[in-house]
């Protein structure tokens, strides 16, 4: 998750989720998943599918548990290190609720195909 963490504090740009200041003036915010939240679900859906056929399910099951709690944990830190206006976050809820699926919602729907 520390790498996670590093994609995190170097790939998000700070007008994600604070677009208002974007010099003085409001600019149309840009629909979809961040570079940050593309780059993150790559490194994660890789390090999951690393498992996948070397392990039993209950390995499996287990290990994508704690990614999930981790991931979870990371996300929430990274949350609350950004500076959030209104614009942004509505941004921010469409990366997070669906729909549509974005970020971590597909994450996790690709977390529960490996586990069946």
């Amino acid at each position: 998750m520390t790498e996670v963490d590093y994609v995190f504090a170097k790939t998000q740009k700070s007008t994600d989720f604070n677009p208002g200041v974007l010099i003085g003036e409001y600019a149309t915010p840009e629909i979809g998943p961040s570079e940050a939240a593309k780059k993150v679900v790559q490194l994660v859906s890789s390090h999951t599918k690393l498992l996948v056929g070397s392990t039993d399910k209950n390995v499996l099951d287990v290990f994508n548990q704690e990614v999930g709690m981790r991931l979870f944990s990371s996300l929430c830190k990274h949350i609350k290190r950004q500076r959030i206006s209104v614009d942004g976050a509505i941004m921010l809820i469409r990366y997070t609720v669906p729909p549509p699926l974005f970020f971590l919602p597909s994450f996790f729907l690709s977390l529960t195909r490996f586990c069946i």
